[in-house]
């Protein structure tokens, strides 16, 4: 084959054989299993130790009043042993339809469920399948409807494989082949848990089936309350631990320990509280766990790895913009910072993180 160079100049052709030539020179120098190629996202092999990532999803997120960033509508994968970025697996911002993640869930082997807010079309709010490994696009499972009638705030997934979200003021069930169940299946709880109608911000199922929920509004409305397994019964309440403090996300830690961040405009009064539930007598005993603002600040989303037990908290105020990794001791009840700065830096990815996922 011969090839006609009509109009290049004397330089231009020296720079293309320069840069042939050192092609060349590190085509023949690379290691074996090491890759020169940027763009291209190492994928650690099974069993190595390292195939474990961090999937954040940046889009509509609540940390307790503060000032947050934009979402930019992404779910970004990292390496969990060293956050570096690997890609992107889903971008929301390509819809014209205003579409941010709420929050993420673990759904299987090889998808996410993610819960989509949108504020402009409202019937567009729905549950996504989105494939971890990003090679064909979301697969809504359900769209609109009154379960999805408020604000989207939080996905839970049950024992028995079905689905909680609430919204603005109630919780709603699905059942594992997400048909819903129950509108308000937790809505507008008496007794202990009143008022509690106007953001419910997370909720985590407890080892008993009992449903904890965290409920964001001014004092004495910042709570958490326990509902009974069926969602009917409020069991017990626990304010916040200031009056400036409001609840923002629930974290089961797998050492049994209820951790829960509050977010606030008033710096002191973010904070990480630790939480032993007598399930039996339906009594809470509150432990704090961490106060410096300066590392964690309008907490919106936190995480587990279960393989070692240190926990991930993403900071939503728009200043911040960072997850912070901790290691948690349960005898002490006290999360330590694991290093000296950001597991993630600031990002557009991290631009107000409403969930997040450890997964392989």
């Amino acid at each position: 084959m011969v090839t006609i160079i009509l109009t290049h100049s004397a330089r231009y052709m020296r720079k293309l054989v320069f840069t042939a030539f050192l092609g060349f020179l590190l085509s023949a120098c690379k290691l074996p299993g090491r890759s020169f190629d940027a763009a291209t996202p190492s994928t650690p092999s099974p069993g190595s130790g390292n195939d474990l990532y961090l999937y954040v999803a940046s889009g509509a997120c609540y940390g307790g009043g503060v000032t947050a960033s934009a979402g930019l509508g992404l779910v970004t994968k990292y390496r969990l042993d060293t956050g570096a970025y690997v890609d992107v697996i889903a971008d929301y911002s390509e819809n014209a339809t205003t579409d941010l993640p709420a929050d993420l869930q673990n759904y299987d082997d090889d998808f996410l469920m993610v819960l989509v807010e949108n504020a402009t079309t409202t019937s567009f709010r729905r549950v996504d399948l989105i494939p971890k490994r990003g090679s064909r696009v979301p697969e809504g499972l359900t769209y609109g409807g009154g379960a999805f009638s408020g604000i989207l705030r939080a996905l839970h997934l049950l024992a028995d494989g079905s689905v909680l979200t609430s919204r603005s003021g109630a919780i709603s069930k699905f059942d594992s082949d997400f048909q819903l169940t129950a509108t308000g299946f937790v809505n507008a709880p008496t007794g202990a848990c009143a008022t509690s109608t106007t953001l419910m911000a997370d909720m985590v199922e407890l080892s008993s089936g009992k449903i904890v929920f965290a409920h964001s509004a001014a004092s004495p409305n910042n709570k958490l309350g326990l509902m009974s397994a069926d969602g009917t019964t409020c069991l017990a309440a626990q304010a916040g631990p200031v009056t400036t403090a409001l609840p923002t996300d629930l974290l089961l830690h797998s050492s049994g320990n209820l951790l829960v961040a509050y977010g606030s405009t008033t710096a002191t009064s973010n904070l990480i509280y630790s939480y032993d539930i007598n399930q039996t007598g339906n009594t809470f005993t509150a432990y704090q766990s961490y106060s410096n603002s300066a590392f964690v600040n309008g907490p919106s989303r936190m995480v587990e790895d279960v393989t070692t037990g240190d926990v991930y908290i993403a900071n939503a105020t728009s200043t911040y913009n960072t997850i912070e990794k901790f290691t948690y001791n349960s005898s002490t009840r006290m999360l330590t910072r694991a290093q000296n700065f950001p597991f993630i830096r600031f990002s557009g990815s991290t631009r107000c993180v409403s969930g997040m996922v450890i997964s392989e």
